[in-house]
């Protein structure tokens, strides 16, 4: 439920751009792996296992707002 209220308050700001996202150059493949990073404390708190399986090459660089992703 928090997460909802500030997207809807995220939206209300760039509307009115009062919020003004920065976009930044990122790989794709670094983003999913500090993700995955934080999430495996809660996976193995749960006795999970977490991991990326994927062809490399598939990865890209990406412009986004690193704050809002």
């Amino acid at each position: 439920m928090k997460f909802v209220i500030k997207d809807m308050l995220d939206r209300s700001l760039l509307k009115n751009k009062i919020l003004v996202p920065v976009f930044t150059l990122v790989n794709l493949r670094d983003i999913i792996k500090e993700t995955i990073e934080i999430m495996k404390f809660v996976a193995l708190s749960k006795n999970l296992k977490i991991r990326l399986e994927t062809d490399l090459k598939t990865f890209s660089m990406l412009k986004i707002d690193v704050n809002r992703v």
